[in-house]
């Protein structure tokens, strides 16, 4: 740890157990989620003292800072931890449930969405009943489908039958996710469901789909996953190298099937299978593969043995994302219009550019995303890096002519609360 660091924890540590109520007050005030546990002592103690002014803005600090936490749409902590800070969270604020409630009903959908992910960290059963009830009905798809992943954390095996009403949902994205929270229950009971949806029109319920049967062990998806890959749709088949590159790991006779599309006419698919190809090796350092039919090549896997290695991998990865970016300037911004999918590889050349942009005193950067096809979970926290280091600089950040696909994804992990995120419906030529 950095000299520096030492000396603002230590600077931390003081403010809050000085005497003086100014002091104190400019501790909480450096409070993150970062710096939150290891000050937490401390903090819980200002608010048991419930000396006036400071009690109360020690309890509101700790509970935004805790809502934060609990309210991401991945958790990083154990149930039980998660348990811990909830019940934490209930005593600095008695009313946050009924705050859930209201907020649900009344706040925008980026609040509405922290609700249901905080709703899923509090895990109470009548305010849990009371939300889903009209989350579950919403008519707005995202509410739904992200209310049905919070029932899959919320109904454990208990109710998968619940879940299992909205696998007919007419939006593929609230049965994509209604196929994740069934695998969740890790109910078995749920296997002929499952099975009946092994032929959805939509490719990304497809592949759940098969990953829950192969997880909940029904491994009957050899010929499935053959059939995705021979499909013309570009998004069937990448899904169904996605499936490949998350059960693989020693299963010669489904690794082999990525050679099938090793050299496919796209990209996308290409990409993937380099993806997947990484994934299993990092499963698993050696692997020997089947030996194939003469008329069909093994996959060959990259090993993982040097980083040069991983270098070479990481570069063809890039080379066969096709991405491209252009560069130009106009009256406010340093505008990059970036083509092609983006993914933990591939967003490197636009990580390099717009570091040398930075570098070069260009505070003021504007992505335009009219021709990225596609973003994975890295490339969106690259996003919201960049854009704090940006607005820390005292510049202007902002993403414009973002596809509906992908602004659904921004919302989910909830980067357009932080990043100025426009569609391309929304005008921004008087922005730029």
């Amino acid at each position: 740890m950095s000299y520096y660091l030492f000396s603002v924890t230590d600077t931390l540590k003081e403010y809050l157990l000085s005497n003086r109520e100014e002091e104190v007050l400019k501790g909480l005030k450096l409070l993150s989620t970062d710096n939150l546990f290891a000050n937490l002592p401390y903090v819980i103690e200002l608010i048991r003292k419930k000396k006036g002014n400071t009690a109360r803005e020690a309890a509101r600090t700790v509970s935004r800072l805790l809502e934060q936490r609990l309210s991401a749409k991945e958790s990083k902590y154990s149930e039980t931890l998660t348990g811990l800070l909830s019940k934490l969270l209930l005593e600095v604020e008695p009313d946050i449930l009924l705050r859930i409630s209201r907020e649900f009903k009344l706040g925008d959908i980026n609040r509405r969405l922290d609700s249901l992910y905080l709703l899923r960290a509090m895990s109470d059963g009548k305010t849990a009943a009371q939300i889903l009830k009209e989350a579950l009905s919403d008519t707005n798809k995202l509410i739904r489908s992200t209310a049905v992943k919070v029932l899959g954390k919320l109904a454990v095996s208990r109710e998968p039958a619940i879940i299992a009403s909205f696998i007919r949902d007419t939006d593929p994205r609230v049965r994509a996710n209604a196929v994740e929270a069934l695998e969740e229950t890790a109910n078995k009971n749920i296997l002929g469901i499952l099975i009946k949806l092994k032929k959805d029109n939509n490719n990304r319920v497809r592949g759940n789909v098969l990953k829950a049967l192969w997880k909940l062990g029904y491994q009957d998806i050899l010929g499935d996953l053959k059939e995705m890959l021979s499909k013309d749709n570009e998004l069937m088949r990448s899904s169904a190298v996605w499936v490949i590159g998350e059960i693989g790991k020693d299963q010669k006779d489904i690794i082999a099937l990525l050679a099938l599309v090793e050299k496919d006419n796209s990209q996308l698919v290409r990409t993937n299978v380099l993806l997947a190809q990484d994934k299993l090796t990092k499963k698993k350092k050696t692997l020997t593969l089947p030996k194939t039919e003469s008329n069909v090549k093994p996959a060959q896997f990259p090993k993982i043995s040097s980083s040069a290695t991983n270098k070479r991998v990481r570069d063809k990865i890039i080379r066969e994302s096709g991405v491209t970016i252009q560069e130009q300037k106009t009256r406010y911004f340093t505008i990059l219009t970036v083509e092609g999918p983006l993914n933990l590889y591939s967003v490197i050349p636009l990580k390099l550019k717009a570091e040398k942009l930075i570098e070069k005193g260009n505070l003021s950067l504007a992505l335009d995303f009219a021709k990225v096809t596609d973003v994975d979970t890295p490339v969106i926290g690259f996003l919201a890096n960049l854009n704090r280091r940006v607005r820390e600089s005292n510049g202007k950040f902002m993403i414009f002519n973002v596809s509906y696909d992908i602004m659904v994804a921004f919302n989910f992990a909830n980067l357009d609360a932080s990043v100025l995120v426009f569609t391309g419906d929304e005008k921004v030529d008087h922005l730029l």
